[in-house]
């Protein structure tokens, strides 16, 4: 094939401002928006992980079912009237966010009568909020016993208790869906339902406090264990998606991403995105030349790179806007279950723009051998954030900012990476292109190798390109030499200590 006809290379156009942004900002910050929100279930979770899901959920839902959770008056998002992510628990993440509601419910319970009496009326108010927090339940269900889970069924159905058990083991009987892509389209319109109606309620001056079965989850058993719960809850997402642009399962991948091109370019939130970004292009290199203490061919190279891909005039990319999904609950505990967690993100870096958080990092993948551009929060400023001497971030009111901390984790032998936006850039194996200042062409990136940790953010504006260039096409695939796709690659950012005391004083 010619270099004519190849298709462009894709850049990835996002941002996490819709955990990075404070609650004034993420009113008229682009990029706020979410398609989804999922809970899952880690040892480490602590009350931030979800006081930062029940943040999001008064802030689209205007409070949890009808009152807030935090006992204050729930926040209002303008910018998200009419619209709202999809909220997700995978399973044990339900119980866990049961007991946190029991925490915020018992102050007020106890005043209320006797301390029997307060326990079961926490543990029933736990219940409801609990249910109300999320759309969904999914995932094997082995956190449950056959009993418990007919009771969660039989709750969220809002039947009584009658459903028989199955005969051996709790993935058997017909409770359980075989796979995500077996559960029926009227269970997902269910789905879809339940958030238009609490949508409908919150838009209304007449919605109650009161818990209608709507109000209660649709629950979803998996009984296939070839897939994690959390790969499981983004899979229900991307068939969601389908569903909402017109039922798009019956087309072929090449279709869908043509289908999914069409509709983000329309998208008024990708178009603000773009936008902005657009206005931060001469702010970016201004801010990258800054940093290359007079190196005018350094200069040069950042701006080629940042004007070769902005989104309005760029002829040698084509830019896509995913859908956000912001994820709680998956980072600490098992190593393994990180990885894991990782591969699923990795899985569907083409459907979702996935971001996983916690108090100390959001980390997320860049588009596969393509460029990603990140566009930071409006508050990121490159005096305030990039303070080589910290000597004052400890104390409040101080003129230093913590900066942003970044990483770039390639999971495999990286071939080739350009980068501004970044206190230490990196400029490998790219073929004509300056690398005197950056110093690493001698380096190798990989898993076992150098990985870009302890970086910082310098601009508003972040690019990672890993569009492989430089190889050559007559070699075969097997040549260590050939043309081949970059490795899966991670961008990692770090939570600044104020943006950390927020959350953990939620």
């Amino acid at each position: 094939m010619s270099q004519s006809t190849e298709p462009l290379p894709v850049r990835k156009l996002c941002s996490c401002n819709a955990v990075l942004c404070s609650p004034e900002e993420s009113t008229t910050a682009p990029g706020t928006d979410l398609f989804g929100v999922i809970l899952l279930n880690s040892p480490a979770n602590t009350a931030a992980d979800f006081a930062e899901y029940v943040r999001l959920f008064q802030l689209y839902r205007g409070g949890g079912g009808g009152g807030s959770t935090t006992g204050g008056a729930a926040p209002k998002n303008t910018a998200a009237e009419g619209t709202s992510p999809y909220f997700i628990c995978v399973d044990g993440a339900y119980a866990a966010l049961k007991r946190y509601c029991a925490t915020q419910a018992a102050p007020s319970a106890t005043k209320e009568g006797a301390e029997a009496d307060a326990a079961d009326a926490v543990d029933s108010s736990a219940a409801v909020m609990a249910m109300r927090l999320c759309d969904v339940l999914i995932g094997d269900m082995d956190s449950l016993s056959p009993a418990q889970l007919r009771k969660v069924v039989a709750a969220a159905a809002g039947t009584a208790d009658d459903l028989r058990a199955p005969s051996s083991t709790p993935m058997e009987g017909p409770l359980f869906h075989e796979t995500v892509a077996t559960i029926p389209v009227a269970l997902l319109e269910d789905i879809r339902q339940r958030r238009t109606d609490a949508l409908r309620r919150r838009g209304s001056p007449d919605a109650t406090p009161t818990a209608p079965s709507v109000d209660t989850p649709v629950v979803l058993p998996i009984a296939c264990q070839l897939s994690t719960d959390f790969h499981k809850a983004i899979a229900l997402l991307e068939r969601l998606r389908r569903l909402e642009q017109g039922n798009t399962e019956t087309l072929t991948e090449d279709e869908q991403a043509a289908y999914y091109d069409k509709r983000a370019e329309e998208a008024h939130a990708a178009e603000e995105l773009m936008k902005a970004c657009d206005a931060q292009l001469e702010i970016a290199c201004e801010e990258s030349a800054r940093l290359a203490d007079g190196d005018a061919q350094e200069i040069e190279r950042c701006r080629r790179l940042i004007m070769d891909v902005s989104p309005s005039t760029s002829s040698t990319v084509r830019t896509r806007v995913l859908p956000n999904v912001a994820v709680f609950g998956a980072l600490g505990g098992r190593f393994d279950h990180e990885i894991a967690t990782m591969v699923a993100v990795m899985r569907f870096a083409r459907v979702f723009h996935v971001f996983v958080v916690n108090v100390y990092t959001v980390l997320f993948a860049c588009w596969p051998d393509g460029v990603t551009q990140l566009l930071m929060p409006p508050s990121w400023s490159q005096e305030g954030n990039l303070a080589r001497d910290l000597s004052g971030v400890e104390e409040e009111g101080t003129a230093a900012v913590e900066p942003y901390m970044s990483g770039i984790v390639p999971l495999g032998p990286l071939r080739e990476m350009e980068t501004t936006g970044f206190l230490w850039n990196v400029v490998k194996n790219r073929r004509g292109c300056y690398g005197g200042f950056t110093g690493v062409e001698q380096y190798r990136f990989a898993f076992d190798g150098l990985v870009s940790s302890c970086n910082k953010i310098s601009s508003r504006l972040v690019t990672v390109d890993v569009r492989p260039t430089t190889c050559d096409t007559s070699r075969p695939s097997w040549d260590p030499q050939a043309p081949s796709a970059n490795p899966p690659t991670m961008l990692v950012l770090g939570r600044p200590k104020a943006a950390r005391k927020k959350v953990t004083s939620a």
